[in-house]
């Protein structure tokens, strides 16, 4: 960055960019560079700007800009390898970001921008796997090299060597939310939403408007409701299989042993196993999540239908089991009545 009378512009501009008021920022860069034209490292800052700002075609515009007052650059080469990929230019985007790398060979974030652009054309992992590691090796204390090793290596399906970088994102800097969420991503492919649910409360707390996070978070809700529906169906079915039991002719004699009355029996066991489960996954679920989920009944229609289907089935089953003198067509009404209900939850768990 020059260091004209202008400078001080610029200089207040990049402190706006890193606090992340770019569009104060992008006005600052604007008009420094009317005055300093030449200031190609204003030019890639405010391409940066632009694109934070959802602006990719201005973007380009500032990196022609600055690579018409200096096309060997390396940094404006790498804010038009992204604003491109932005644009899903990825052909392009590639060429450019083979260019900042041929332009800086020993810079880390240079191999990294072209890892970044080989991921979304068709064949480019390993290539991209090779520019990432490149990248890890130039700057091992580089949190951002180390998550595009476990990204790709994540695109790739290697889920123990994503695992690795992702952790190793997170001992450089603990409140890294991606890869914290992605690490989440990984617990849920091997069916351990409690510890997934972990990760992306801390990826929420890390950043809170993250709309992966928020996905994933709905995620684990669906999964906790498959888990209820399960355990509902058994519950109806069970009183159904009690509720024809005890009616049989001869079958009170046989239920003798029982301390309570069957039906009361019927009724503790319903209640013990749900408010085992419902303990179980209170003291399992993150603190942080529960208010977001249960805004999730108020927003999503589909879940609040699902958690009532669940609720209805429930009572179902507790109506055949506490109500006298049932018919079997009755019954098989009440059966059906709670099952109807359990078509609106989801059958198999979401990834």
């Amino acid at each position: 960055m020059t260091t004209s009378p202008h400078a001080g512009l610029a200089q207040r501009a990049l402190v706006l960019a890193e606090t992340g008021r770019h569009k104060e920022a992008a006005a600052l860069f604007a008009r420094h560079l009317a005055a300093e034209p030449t200031d190609t490292m204003s030019w890639s800052l405010l391409a940066h700007c632009r694109r934070e700002l959802r602006d990719p075609e201005g973007a380009l515009d500032a990196t022609d800009q600055g690579l018409r007052h200096d096309p060997t650059d390396a940094y404006v080469w790498r804010m038009r390898a992204l604003t491109l990929q932005t644009l899903e230019r990825h052909q392009e985007a590639v060429d450019a970001a083979a260019e900042a790398v041929r332009l800086a060979p020993g810079g880390w974030a240079t191999h990294n921008t072209y890892a970044r652009t080989l991921t979304a054309v068709p064949g480019g992992l390993p290539a991209a796997g090779a520019a990432a590691a490149r990248a890890a090796a130039l700057a091992p204390e580089e949190p951002q090299a180390h998550f595009w090793v476990g990204y790709i290596a994540h695109q790739a399906g290697d889920h123990e060597a994503a695992a690795r970088a992702y952790r190793k994102v997170l001992s450089l800097d603990p409140q890294d939310a991606a890869a914290r969420n992605n690490l989440g991503v990984l617990k849920l492919r091997d069916d351990r939403q409690f510890g997934a649910a972990r990760d992306f409360a801390a990826s929420l707390a890390a950043d809170p408007q993250s709309p992966a996070a928020h996905q994933n978070v709905l995620t684990v809700a669906v999964r906790v409701l498959v888990t209820a529906r399960r355990l509902a169906l058994w519950c109806l079915f069970g009183a159904a299989a009690f509720r024809w039991c005890i009616d049989g002719p001869g079958q009170n004699h046989s239920l003798a042993f029982l301390v309570l009355p069957p039906w009361s029996a019927a009724l503790a066991a319903i209640v013990t196993v749900w408010s085992l489960w419902a303990w179980s996954t209170r003291r399992r679920l993150p603190g942080a999540l529960r208010m977001p989920m249960w805004a999730m009944l108020v927003r999503d229609r589909r879940f609040a239908a699902s958690a009532l289907g669940i609720m209805v089935a429930l009572g179902s089953a507790v109506a055949i089991v506490a109500l006298p003198h049932v018919s079997r067509l009755l019954l098989a009404e009440m059966v059906l009545g709670g099952m109807v209900p359990l078509s609106m939850t989801p059958t198999r768990r979401a990834s």
